[in-house]
């Protein structure tokens, strides 16, 4: 798939469009973090969020993005080595909960962006 469209970015099994991506930076989304959110399902069945550290551009998602799941109970799908300090896991576990339900209805294509943040986005 990469070799066919140059924009597709694959972080382990998992492929990206990332001109599909909606991006918040910390001092809009409250968490010690960059979140991307994907306004569609794109190629994979497991809806998700990536985050980098913040300061960083989308294209340092292949060194430095990591994905997680919006379920009820998140977790890291990959890199599935990496560890996430406490304090920052204990923001992200708050603000996927407080906008998963936004977050499923991007993914799922149900909504758009500006429809996510007017009714659904919540900083924490």
């Amino acid at each position: 798939m990469k070799d066919q469209d140059p924009d597709i970015i694959k972080l382990g099994h998992f492929l990206i469009d990332p001109w599909l991506l909606g991006w918040n930076a910390p001092e809009h989304n409250g968490v010690d973090a960059n979140i991307y959110m994907s306004g569609s399902r794109q190629f994979n069945s497991i809806p998700f969020i990536i985050i980098t550290p913040p300061n960083l551009k989308i294209d340092s998602i292949e060194q430095n993005g990591v994905i997680i799941s919006i379920g009820k109970k998140p977790k890291i799908l990959w890199p599935k080595s990496k560890t996430i300090e406490p304090k920052l896991w204990q923001q992200l576990l708050l603000w996927i909960r407080v906008n998963r339900q936004g977050l499923e209805l991007l993914w799922y294509e149900k909504i758009g962006f500006l429809t996510f943040y007017k009714e659904f986005y919540t900083k924490v």
